[in-house]
């Protein structure tokens, strides 16, 4: 319903078109016009059954990109956990109660699998894998906002064997200047993702808000 008022949106407004292609987007922007890229987050981003037709719909109806994996583990990744409402949500779905680090606790983690440093031990699953080659082939874009470190180095196996195909991180934060808590979450971005993305050519939404960061550098504007 939402992607059919995105175009009912823009039909009625001729400052805003939504970008179908790279191309598109280019054009739209030099005309001095708004350029919408549609995309899809959601935990359980599609049913059950075959994924590809209802990947399918979703294109015809416009996304160009999508995040495979949202707030929790799903049939195509793992999620990178953070605030502990997700941890009782996916724990609700699955009942699993893990000992080896502890994130909603001090020593006791809900919902995820995670190993004794707190990551997700949940990478790309075989529909995963597959969900990204086809996006891949139909050119779009890659987002893994929210997925594991263990599913991000994955996708980036799938893209460097694809000639570098660009990753990137719609809203995220860097994990180096955010506090030592913080920094114990999954879902802040590490260096090692920051130079994944920079390695195929892809882009980092640095997400604002009341996260709390170590330091605030001068700025030279007054």
């Amino acid at each position: 319903l939402q992607l059919q008022l995105a175009h009912e949106f823009v039909a009625q407004h001729d400052w805003a078109e939504i970008a179908l292609s790279a191309a598109d987007a280019r054009r739209i922007v030099e005309e001095d016009r708004l350029a919408i890229v549609l995309s899809v987050e959601a935990s359980h981003i599609m049913g059950e059954g075959d994924w590809r037709p209802q990947l399918a719909e979703l294109y015809d109806l416009g996304v160009r990109t999508l995040q495979p994996v949202h707030q929790l583990n799903n049939r195509f990744s793992g999620a990178a956990p953070h605030n502990s409402i997700f941890h009782i949500a996916q724990f609700a779905e699955n009942c699993h109660i893990d000992m080896d680090c502890g994130l909603t606790t001090a020593a006791v983690t809900l919902g995820f699998d995670v190993d004794e440093d707190c990551k997700n031990t949940l990478g790309l699953t075989a529909d995963g894998k597959a969900l990204i080659t086809e996006m891949m082939d139909r050119g779009m874009l890659l987002d893994v906002a929210h997925m594991s470190e263990k599913g991000v180095g994955e996708v980036r196996d799938l893209a460097v064997a694809r000639d570098h195909y660009p990753i990137y991180i719609s809203h995220g934060h860097f994990r180096d200047i955010m506090t030592k808590e913080r920094q114990r979450e999954e879902k802040t971005t590490p260096q090692w993702i920051v130079e994944v993305l920079r390695q195929t050519g892809g882009v980092m939404g640095l997400r604002t808000g009341h996260e709390e960061v170590n330091t605030y550098e001068p700025s030279a504007v007054d």
